[in-house]
């Protein structure tokens, strides 16, 4: 059975969606509302690498897409990826 959004579907063979911060950003915030140990300081490491990587400026707005920057025309910033980020951050203030 071939699942619509599988990376083994002929879809995203044919037609390829990359990666985005929005359905990250969203998850990582639910992991810190259920239980923020589950989130290791590796974790954390890892998070200030991806969004420095996809900053449009420093200390952002963020890049939507991870994409690598031979890549064109997956460079918007979104303010709705935006907000889940700004959320996960002012999280982190606790």
């Amino acid at each position: 059975m071939e699942l619509f959004g599988s990376k083994l579907s002929k879809e995203f063979k044919s037609k390829p969606y990359p990666d985005d911060l929005d359905d990250t950003f969203c998850a990582l915030n639910a992991l810190y509302l259920f239980d923020r140990k589950l989130i290791s300081g590796s974790a954390y490491a890892y998070i200030i690498q991806l969004l420095t990587k996809v900053e449009k400026n420093e200390g952002g707005p963020y890049k939507t897409w991870l994409v690598s920057k031979k890549t064109s025309g997956w460079d918007d910033v979104d303010i709705v990826v935006n907000s889940n980020i700004a959320y996960f951050l002012w999280l982190q203030e606790d």
